[in-house]
């Protein structure tokens, strides 16, 4: 019952890192240039795919539950 929150966190993950990744390793950033990236990335982009992750959690502790309880996940 959790494969679906999982695969689609990974899948999140996976998307946001892509896009992420140039911006995070400030591939062409100028050292004297300290405007071109005025926020920290890297830690910006661990904090989304944190809660992603958390989400992915909530998500597959909910489905659990269902079947549990006798309720159908489909």
């Amino acid at each position: 019952p959790v494969k679906v929150p999982v695969r689609v966190g990974l899948a999140l993950s996976w998307v946001l890192l892509l896009v992420a990744a140039p911006a995070a390793l400030a591939f062409g950033a100028i050292p004297d240039n300290p405007s071109v990236l005025p926020v920290n990335v890297g830690l910006n982009l661990a904090i989304i795919v944190a809660l992603i992750w958390m989400a992915v959690g909530v998500a597959s502790m909910l489905r659990m539950r269902a079947t549990t309880d006798g309720g159908d996940t489909r």
